[in-house]
């Protein structure tokens, strides 16, 4: 008698700083069950929760969370999605005065990392948080239990016809993450999924 192929596990996720669930949404196509969101922001928890129906949302600051409630909450979880809040990291900003408390959230990655033993940590955030003056004391903090892949990557490389770059950080428990494959050939633009004629008609008909 054959034996029936085994199931592979699912994957089970987090997701820190949530907003409206984009990382959540993209970790799902892949595969990841999003079991809880987290994000300090009302309205980011209604979008999420529309999205994310059977996500746990926790409406709060980062560092009021109890994580040992969390975990009796949610069980085992095997990755942590984080978008660590960026507007103090990016050159949009300008000139204005940077705010180093808002910075500093990042580390709560950590917190939850060291409670909830994940195998997996994906951070994502702008470029120009390696210029962060505790970004390399973030990183090794990271690194004390995770083998971390620093990555710059780009959208327009996966398929996207706008090139946007962003950073990442790929943290695994047990080995170094693999490079992540970019998409070969002609990358798309604006104009190749943008159907100008149709565009036209719209804008007379609002003028009629």
């Amino acid at each position: 008698m054959s034996k029936t192929p085994r199931k592979p596990s699912v994957i089970r996720g987090i997701d820190l700083f949530c907003g409206a669930g984009g990382s959540s949404w993209g970790a799902q196509k892949a595969g990841v069950e999003i079991v809880a969101a987290f994000d300090s922001w009302e309205l980011a928890g209604k979008n999420h929760h529309v999205n994310f129906p059977n996500a746990l949302f926790y409406p709060t600051r980062l560092e009021d969370v109890n994580i040992s409630e969390v975990k009796k909450d949610l069980g085992h979880i095997d990755l942590i999605l984080a978008s660590p809040e960026c507007t103090n990291h990016s050159p949009a900003k300008g000139n204005k005065v940077r705010c180093e408390e808002s910075k500093n959230i990042a580390f709560q990655v950590i917190r939850f990392a060291q409670e909830l033993k994940p195998r997996w940590i994906v951070i994502e955030n702008v470029v120009s948080m390696r210029r962060w003056s505790r970004y390399q004391e973030f990183k090794k903090e990271l690194e004390a239990d995770y083998q971390v892949r620093e990555e710059v990557l780009d959208s327009s490389d996966f398929g996207v016809p706008q090139s946007r770059r962003r950073l990442f950080l790929l943290c695994d428990r047990q080995r170094l993450p693999d490079p992540t494959p970019t998409i070969p050939g002609r990358k798309k633009t604006v104009h190749s999924i943008v159907n100008l004629n149709s565009a036209y008609h719209y804008k007379r008909r609002d003028k009629l």
